[in-house]
């Protein structure tokens, strides 16, 4: 009896026992590298820890994704509309494209042009006002490292005021107003770290070089005007610049010039009827006229033509160009092509999915994130690769206010972008001041 009564006490300790600790490892299974008991793959699912992608499963429970997908743990999606394991929020942070506003994160790389503050992506942005009245600040803007450059240029009719580049400097927690330059007629903004360069198209056209942009002064005049070696008309409608290059367009054709001791001689020129915008590596130049963009490769000293892209005659008013990437700005859309070898080939098209009105036509490229400026919305439109090169999906449109023709122009980096808006602070008489606003701003 005494036998019994023992083996009474024991069964009911054992049954509490698993009443109060539901088992998470029955019979030491979970460990044992076979798949039995209720595990839906060896040592995970069911009772057990979840399973890896790749692994079975029997529901999304067993999967460390929470996706199991006929059968089988699925790695996490960037759009399937779901908060995976390495998402911080549904189909954002982590591993995917940056989160919009008010959206979840654990870290400033899971917001998109803001800072992580309570575990909520909120805004980082300034304001950089004008104080000429008037001014259109924004119709072109540049941006390398601490330094940003924009255009105020008044209309006809916003007579007796003259046109003006303003630059800022960023300081411990935000940009400041550095310097003022007038300039007659400028069209065109680029800028490397030693040196801003500005498009004067007027007549002939010439491009004004001014040294070190974090030093200039409001009485800084240029160290050298750029003219070309050949006769055209409008040099200096739109540049780019990278390192030691500069591409200068003028009504019909392209411009090479490259840094040496004795300044900046031309290197290369050639025939590009309609040109409206270019954009350069040390390697690569692309000029873009509606229709055809046109793409050269260097060799030393020498540049030649490695191909021509065909696009519809509402692309080619702007182009980006990072590495092997090349954005080409439509109506309404964008075109990503992407250099395999010694070939470009389209790769992916932004801006139908998510409504980009038809006058978005600026982009823009950094590391991993592409911007589309849609100023007839007061957009911006960023697009991030994700998991590959080939994967790129966008975030909330970073917005201005309407009617201030915000995303006239744009330039960025991964981390911080400059957007202008060119008739952003109306001041009467169809005047306005503009401004231009900078996101991932300290």
């Amino acid at each position: 009896m005494r036998a019994l009564a023992a083996a009474a006490v024991l069964l009911a300790a054992c049954l509490n026992l698993a009443r109060d600790f539901p088992a998470t490892n029955p019979r030491g299974l979970c460990g044992n590298g076979a798949h039995d008991g209720q595990e839906s793959d060896v040592d995970c699912g069911g009772p057990c820890g979840p399973c890896v992608a790749g692994q079975s499963c029997a529901a999304s429970s067993d999967c460390e994704t929470e996706i199991c997908d006929a059968g089988v743990c699925a790695p996490t999606r960037c759009d399937d509309g779901l908060r995976g394991s390495t998402e911080t929020d549904v189909d954002c942070g982590g591993e995917c494209a940056p989160c919009g506003l008010g959206r979840r994160c654990g870290s400033a790389n899971d917001c998109a042009f803001a800072r992580c503050l309570g575990n909520k992506c909120e805004a980082q942005t300034q304001s950089l006002e004008n104080t000429m009245v008037p001014g259109r600040l924004g119709r072109n803007v540049a941006l390398f490292g601490s330094t940003v450059a924009a255009l105020a240029a008044p209309l006809v009719t916003d007579a007796p005021f003259t046109a003006e580049i303003v630059v800022w400097t960023r300081g411990a927690s935000s940009f400041a107003e550095h310097a003022r330059i007038p300039s007659a007629a400028p069209a065109a903004l680029a800028m490397i770290d030693d040196a801003l360069f500005v498009g004067v198209p007027t007549g002939t056209g010439r491009v004004d070089l001014f040294d070190a942009p974090a030093a200039l002064a409001n009485t800084s005049t240029p160290a050298i005007a750029l003219a070309p070696n050949d006769t055209t008309t409008g040099f200096g409608t739109a540049l780019a610049a990278a390192r030691t290059v500069l591409a200068v367009a003028s009504f019909d054709r392209v411009y090479v010039f490259s840094r040496a001791s004795s300044g900046w001689p031309q290197q290369h020129s050639a025939s590009v009827p309609g040109i409206l915008a270019v954009a350069i590596t040390t390697t690569t130049l692309v000029a873009a006229a509606p229709g055809a963009v046109r793409i050269f490769t260097r060799q030393g000293t020498t540049w030649s033509e490695q191909q021509t892209l065909s696009v519809a005659a509402s692309c080619g008013a702007s182009v980006a160009l990072l590495d092997d990437d090349l954005l080409v700005g439509c109506a309404g859309s964008a075109l990503r092509f992407l250099r395999s070898g010694a070939k470009w080939s389209l790769a992916q098209t932004f801006g139908a999915a998510v409504g980009v009105s038809a006058g978005a036509q600026i982009v823009a490229l950094g590391t991993g994130v592409a911007m589309i400026g849609d100023p007839d919305a007061a957009r911006v439109w960023p697009y991030y690769r994700v998991n590959s090169a080939e994967e790129w999906l966008s975030s909330p449109p970073l917005e201005g206010p309407l009617g201030s023709r915000f995303g006239f122009s744009i330039a960025g980096t991964d981390r911080l972008l400059t957007v202008g808006a060119p008739t952003d602070n109306p001041i009467g008489g169809g005047s306005t001041r503009g401004e231009v606003y900078v996101f991932g701003a300290p």
